[in-house]
C-alpha cells in the first residue's frame, strides 16, 4: 500500500500538469526486476513550472482577501487595507524603498499615506497581487496620481494611453494641464501636439475660456498652432477675455503682443487701384497726402516719405477716426470694390484694446507694417513670423535620379536648368502668385522664382495621391513639404517626362513650360488643376525653351531666356490668362540659359546664367509699364546655375558653378550674395553648408528654402533653411527624391570597393559623432544636476546662516531688553527709597545721628561685597539674571528692605550724621550705582562681541568645508569624465581596430576569390588545349589511315 505523502505527491503533479522536466526522466525501477537504486543509471535534469510565478502570486491574492499573513496594515483616509510587504515591496519601489531601508515605516505595522485616494489605493494594491487592473473615464486620473506616487510605471503608462485614446477638443487642455502636474512627458507632448494639431476645435470649448492667462500665454506663443490664418487666435483671445472682462483686461496687453497682428489678412480681398476720400468728421483735417493731422510727426513723415499709403499711383484714401484717436479704415472706397482693413476696422475699434496704450502701441505698430511696405526689412519682429501652418507647403517637381553619373553628364552639356517656387496666400481661396513679395496682404503672392536642371518647386493649396514614375532618368513626381511636421511627402506626378522645364502657379494652377524630354527641347505648356486632379494642355510658345526662366509679373506669366536646342536665348515670352495668349516683350540685352528669375517691386530680374561662351554675374530687371530692360549691378561672382529667392525685399542669389561646358564636374559655389534694390548694390551672407548649383530657392514663412541641386559629383536630397535675421542657414527635411536600383547598387559596390570603403568611414563618424553628442548631453546633464546640487546646498547653507543671524539678533535683543527693565527696575526702588528717606528725613535725624558710624560702615561694607560679588561672577549673574529674573528682584527687594529695617531701628542714632553728610552720602550711591551699570554693560559688550566673533568662525569653518567638497565632488566629475573618454576612445579604437580587420578580411577574401578564379580558368584553359591536342591528334591519325587505306 503506497504511503500518504506518496500519494499526496502523486496528486500534486497530477494538479500541476503544466509543469515539466527538460529531459526524459528515468524510472528509478526497472520493470520485472527488484535491484536496489545504486544498481541502477541516473542522469540529471532541469525541472520547471511554467506557471509557478502566477499560481504564487494567485494564492497571495487569496491570502490578501482573506487577511492572512499580512504584516503591515496601509491606511488612506478612512480606508485600511492590511497587505504584504514583500508583494509590495515587489511591484512598488516606492514600497521597496519605505520597507528596505531604516525609515521608520519599515517597522510599523500601519502606514498611513496622507492625501491619497483610499479607492485608488486598493486597485493598485490589488493590482501588485494580479498584475491587471480596471480603467475607467472616473478613475484614471486618480489612479494615474496614485501611480505616479507608487512608482508603478506600467500603470502610469496604462493609464496615459488611455488618456491619450480619449483626447478630445472638449478634453485635451484638461489632458495636456494634469500630465504637466503628474510629470508624464510622454502624454503632455502627445495632449500638447493634439492640442495645437485641433486648435480651431479646441478654442470652441469650455476648457479653453477656463484657462489661466499664462497657459493662454503659452499657447498663443506656440508657432505650431494649427490655424488657417491669423485671424483665428485673435479671434480665440476675445472670446476667451470677454468669458470674464472684468479680470482679464488687464492681460490684454500682455495676450495681444502674442498675436501676429501685421499678419492679420484683410477682411476683404479685392483689388483696390484708387481711393476716394469720403466727408470727413467735423474738427478732422488732412495733409495734402491724405494723411490725418492727429498722427504724430515721426509718423507721417514716415508715410509720407514713402512716397504712398497704399499702392496706387496718386492714391487717395478716405478715412473716419474712431473715439482713440486711431482711423478707421472701414469706410475706404474704391473704384473697383472695396477693401475693409481688418485690424483698424475691428480691432481698434474694440473696446477691449483701445484703453490699453500697450494695445494701441501694438495696433500702430501693425498698421506701419501694412502702410510702408518698403520698411519692412527694418520691422521685423517674432509678431512678424508666420506660424508654420499659415504658410502653406513647398512642392518639389520633377527630379533627377542619382544613377546619372558623371559619363552621362558629361555628353549632356546643357544639364543646368530651372526651379520655381511660389507660396500659398494667406486666404486658401486667393491666387497662389503675387507681383510683390513686400505686400503680405494683397490677393496673391509670389516668393521667388529659381530654375534647376531636375526639379523645380512650388507651393499650392492642394495636392492628389499619385505614383512615382521609376522607369526614366528624369523623375516626375510631386513631392510635398510640410513645414509643421517637417516631412516629405509624395503627392501627385507630371503627365509626362520632362527636364529643365519651368513652373509657375497662377489662379491656383500649377504651369509647367518648355523643358526637354530627352530628345528634343520643348515648347508645349501643361497646366494642372489641384481640384481636378486633371491635366490640361495650353497654347504652346513661339520658341522651344529648355533651361529658362519663369515668373509671375502683376498677372501674365513670363518665359526668360534659356536654350532652343542650337542657340542661347534672350527673347522673352508672356502669357496672358486672360486672352490665352503668347506673346514677345523686349528681349534681354544678354543671352542667357540656366539664368535665376525671381520678382521684387513689380519687376522681373534676371540673374547670371551662361551666354554660350561663359557664365555671368551680370544682372537686369524688366518694368512691364516700358517694355524696357535696364541694367544692375553685377554680382561679386559668375554664377551659372544660380539660384534666386525674395526675402524682405532683398534679391538673394545662391550658390551656382563658373564652370565650362566640358567640364561639369568642377566645383560648385557655397556663397550667397544678397541685392539691396535701394542701393543697387550686393552683398555677402552666411553661405550654405555645401557648394551646389541648379538649387530650388523658395520664401516658406520668413525663411529662404535652398533644396537639393548638384555638387559636380551628385544630384542632393539636402535641404536648407536661410534666416534672415540671424543670418544663419539650418538643416531640414531632405527631399525623397532620389532612387536607385538594387541592380544599379551591386554593380557600383563591384566596380569600386574604395566606395564601400568610404561610405563604412563615413558612416563610422556619423557613429562617433552620435556617440560624441550623446557624451556630451550627459556630461551636460551631470554638470547641470551637479550647478542644481551646489546652488541647493548654498541656498540651504544662506538660510541656515540667516537663521543663526536672526536668532542671535533675537537673543542679543531680549537680553537688552531685559537688562534695560532691570535697571530700570534698579532705579525705580532706588527713587522710591530715596523718596522715603525724604519723606521721612524729620522723623529719622535722631536715629541717624545716633547710630551714623555704625550704618556708614555697614552701608559701605555691604556695598563692597556687593560690588566684589558683581564683578567676580558677571557672568554667573547674567545668567542667573536671565534664567531667574523674578528671584534677583526678589533678592533687592529684600536686601532693601533689611537695609530700610535696619535704618529705621537705628534712625535716632544716626539722623545727625545724615543731616551733617547727606548730600554725601546720596553722590556716593548714584556714582557706585552709575559704576555698577557701566560695569554691567561692558561686559555684556564682552559676551556679544565673543558670541559674534565665534560665529563668524563657525560660518567660515562651514564655507571652508563646503569649498572642500565642492572641489572634491568637481575633482571627482573631471575622474570620471575622463574615465568615461577614455572608456570611448577604447571603445572607438576597437571599433577601428575591428573595421580594420573587417576590411581587410573582404580584401583578403576577394584576393583569394579571384586567385582561385584565375587558377580554376588557367586549369580550364589548360584541360580545352590538351583535350584539342587529342583531338587533334586523333584526326590526324584518322586521316593517316584514311590516305594510307586510300593508297592501298
Amino acid at each position: 500500500m503506497p504511503s500518504p505523502s506518496r500519494e499526496k505527491k502523486e496528486k500534486a503533479a497530477s494538479e500541476d500538469g503544466d509543469c515539466q522536466a527538460d529531459s526524459p526522466m528515468t524510472s528509478s525501477r526497472d520493470v520485472g526486476s527488484e535491484h536496489s537504486l545504486s544498481s541502477l543509471t541516473t542522469q540529471d535534469e532541469s525541472f520547471h513550472c511554467a506557471h509557478h510565478a502566477d499560481a504564487s502570486l494567485k494564492r497571495m491574492e487569496s491570502y490578501l482577501m482573506r487577511n492572512q499573513l499580512t504584516d503591515v496594515t496601509l491606511i488612506a483616509g478612512t480606508r485600511r487595507i492590511p497587505a504584504h510587504r514583500v508583494v509590495l515591496s515587489a511591484s512598488s519601489l516606492y514600497f521597496a524603498a519605505m520597507f528596505t531601508s531604516d525609515l521608520r515605516e519599515a517597522s510599523q505595522s500601519e502606514v498611513e499615506l496622507q492625501n491619497v485616494d483610499g479607492e485608488a489605493l486598493w486597485i493598485l494594491v490589488h493590482y501588485c497581487y494580479t498584475g491587471s487592473i480596471e480603467l475607467r473615464e472616473e478613475n484614471v486620473e486618480t489612479l494615474l496620481g496614485t501611480a505616479c506616487l507608487l512608482q508603478l510605471q506600467e500603470v502610469v503608462d496604462a493609464c496615459c494611453n488611455f488618456l491619450m485614446k480619449q483626447l478630445h477638443p472638449s478634453n485635451c487642455i484638461g489632458i495636456r494641464l494634469f500630465a504637466d502636474t503628474q510629470c508624464c512627458a510622454h502624454l503632455l507632448r502627445v495632449s500638447h501636439d493634439y492640442t495645437t494639431e485641433h486648435f480651431t476645435e479646441v478654442i470652441s470649448n469650455q476648457e479653453f475660456l477656463l484657462l489661466p492667462a499664462d497657459e493662454v500665454a503659452k499657447l498663443l506663443a506656440s508657432d505650431d498652432l494649427n490655424v488657417p490664418s491669423e485671424d483665428h487666435i485673435f479671434h480665440a483671445l476675445t472670446a476667451w477675455v470677454k468669458h470674464d472682462v472684468s479680470e482679464r483686461k488687464k492681460d490684454c496687453g500682455q495676450l495681444l503682443a502674442l498675436v501676429k497682428l501685421p499678419l492679420l489678412a484683410p477682411s476683404v480681398r479685392n483689388n483696390v487701384s484708387t481711393y476716394v476720400k469720403h466727408e470727413l468728421p467735423t474738427g478732422v483735417t488732412w495733409s495734402k497726402a491724405g494723411v490725418p493731422s492727429w498722427w504724430s510727426h515721426g509718423l507721417r513723415q514716415e508715410i509720407l516719405t514713402g512716397g504712398h499709403i497704399v499702392e496706387g499711383r496718386g492714391s487717395q484714401m478716405g478715412v473716419t477716426l474712431s473715439q482713440a484717436g486711431v482711423p478707421n479704415w472701414g469706410h475706404m472706397v474704391s473704384g473697383r470694390g472695396s477693401q475693409l482693413v481688418f485690424i483698424a476696422d475691428y480691432i481698434e475699434t474694440n473696446p477691449l484694446f483701445r484703453e490699453e496704450r500697450v494695445c494701441l502701441d501694438l495696433i500702430m505698430e501693425a498698421l506701419k507694417y501694412h502702410l510702408l511696405p518698403e520698411r519692412r526689412p527694418m520691422l521685423q519682429s517674432p509678431r512678424t513670423r508666420p506660424r508654420k501652418s499659415t504658410v502653406g507647403a513647398l512642392f518639389a517637381v520633377g527630379g533627377m535620379d542619382a544613377n546619372k553619373g558623371l559619363t552621362d553628364l558629361k555628353k549632356d552639356t546643357a544639364f543646368w536648368s530651372e526651379a520655381f517656387f511660389l507660396k500659398k496666400a494667406l486666404a486658401p481661396t486667393a491666387s497662389l502668385v503675387l507681383t510683390d513679395s513686400s505686400q503680405l496682404t494683397s490677393d496673391s503672392q509670389h516668393l521667388g522664382i529659381y530654375s534647376s536642371p531636375t526639379a523645380s518647386l512650388v507651393v499650392l493649396t492642394d495636392s492628389s495621391q499619385l505614383t512615382y514614375d521609376s522607369q526614366h532618368l528624369g523623375a516626375t513626381s510631386i513631392e510635398r513639404f510640410d513645414l509643421r511636421t517637417n516631412s516629405w511627402s509624395e503627392v501627385a506626378k507630371m503627365s509626362g517626362r520632362r527636364l529643365q522645364f519651368g513652373v509657375a502657379v497662377l489662379d491656383g494652377k500649377l504651369y509647367v513650360v518648355g523643358g526637354r524630354d530627352g530628345l528634343k527641347t520643348l515648347n508645349t505648356v501643361e497646366c494642372y488643376d489641384m481640384k481636378t486632379q486633371a491635366w490640361t494642355t495650353l497654347p504652346a510658345m513661339s520658341t522651344h525653351r529648355h533651361g529658362l526662366g519663369v515668373g509671375v509679373l502683376e498677372g501674365p506669366l513670363y518665359a526668360v531666356g534659356g536654350h532652343d536646342g542650337w542657340s542661347y536665348l534672350n527673347t522673352v515670352e508672356r502669357w496672358d490668362p486672360q486672352s490665352r495668349q503668347w506673346s514677345f516683350v523686349a528681349p534681354m540685352t544678354t543671352q542667357r540659359s540656366t539664368v535665376g528669375v525671381a520678382v521684387l517691386n513689380s519687376k522681373l530680374y534676371a540673374v547670371g546664367g551662361r551666354d554660350g561662351s561663359s557664365c555671368l554675374r551680370t544682372v537686369e530687371c524688366f518694368d512691364p509699364h516700358t517694355n524696357k530692360w535696364l541694367p544692375c549691378a553685377p554680382m561679386a561672382k559668375r554664377r551659372g546655375g544660380v539660384g534666386v529667392g525674395v526675402v524682405n525685399g532683398y534679391l538673394y542669389a545662391l550658390g551656382g558653378h563658373d564652370a565650362p561646358a566640358s567640364n561639369p564636374s568642377a566645383s560648385r559655389f557655397d556663397c550667397v550674395e544678397r541685392y539691396d534694390p535701394k542701393t543697387d548694390t550686393w552683398t555677402h551672407v552666411a553661405p550654405m553648408s555645401t557648394g551646389r548649383d541648379a538649387i530650388g530657392v523658395s520664401l516658406l514663412g520668413d525663411r529662404l528654402f535652398a533644396v537639393g541641386g548638384y555638387d559636380g559629383q551628385q544630384y542632393l536630397k539636402l535641404v536648407e533653411a536661410y534666416d534672415a535675421q540671424n543670418n544663419e542657414w539650418q538643416q531640414v527635411g531632405l527631399v525623397a527624391l532620389v532612387i536607385t536600383s538594387v541592380a544599379d547598387i551591386v554593380a557600383l559596390i563591384l566596380a569600386s570597393l574604395a566606395d564601400i570603403v568610404a561610405l563604412i568611414l563615413a558612416s563610422l563618424a556619423d557613429i562617433v559623432a552620435l556617440i560624441l553628442a550623446s557624451l556630451a548631453d550627459i556630461v551636460a546633464l551631470i554638470l547641470a544636476s551637479l550647478a542644481d546640487i551646489v546652488a541647493l546646498i548654498l541656498a540651504s547653507l544662506a538660510d541656515i546662516v540667516a537663521l543663526i543671524l536672526a536668532s542671535l539678533a533675537d537673543i542679543v535683543a531680549l537680553i537688552l531688553a531685559s537688562l534695560a527693565d532691570i535697571v530700570a527696575l534698579i532705579l525705580a526702588s532706588l527713587a522710591d527709597i530715596v523718596a522715603l528717606i525724604l519723606a521721612s528725613l524729620a522723623d529719622i535725624v535722631a536715629l541717624i545721628l545716633a547710630s551714623l558710624a555704625d550704618i556708614v560702615a555697614l552701608i559701605l561694607a555691604s556695598l563692597a561685597d556687593i560690588v566684589a560679588l558683581i564683578l567676580a561672577s558677571l557672568a554667573d549673574i547674567v545668567a542667573l539674571i536671565l534664567a531667574s529674573l523674578a528671584d534677583i528682584v526678589a533678592l533687592i527687594l529684600a536686601s532693601l528692605a533689611d537695609i530700610v529695617a535696619l535704618i529705621l531701628a537705628s534712625l535716632a542714632d544716626i539722623v545727625a550724621l545724615i543731616l551733617a553728610s547727606l548730600a554725601d552720602i546720596v553722590a556716593l550711591i548714584l556714582a557706585s550705582l552709575a559704576d555698577i551699570v557701566a560695569l554691567i554693560l561692558a561686559s555684556l559688550a564682552d559676551i556679544v562681541a565673543l558670541i559674534l566673533a565665534s560665529l563668524a568662525d563657525i560660518v567660515a569653518l562651514i564655507l571652508a568645508s563646503l569649498a572642500d567638497i565642492v572641489a572634491l565632488i568637481l575633482a571627482s566629475l573631471a575622474d570620471i569624465v575622463a574615465l568615461i573618454l577614455a572608456s570611448l576612445a577604447d571603445i572607438v579604437a576597437l571599433i577601428l581596430a575591428s573595421l580594420a580587420d573587417i576590411v581587410a578580411l573582404i580584401l583578403a577574401s576577394l584576393a583569394d576569390i579571384v586567385a582561385l578564379i584565375l587558377a580554376s580558368l588557367a586549369d580550364i584553359v589548360a584541360l580545352i588545349l590538351a583535350s584539342l591536342a587529342d583531338i587533334v591528334a586523333l584526326i590526324l591519325a584518322s586521316l593517316a589511315d584514311i590516305v594510307a587505306l586510300i593508297l592501298a
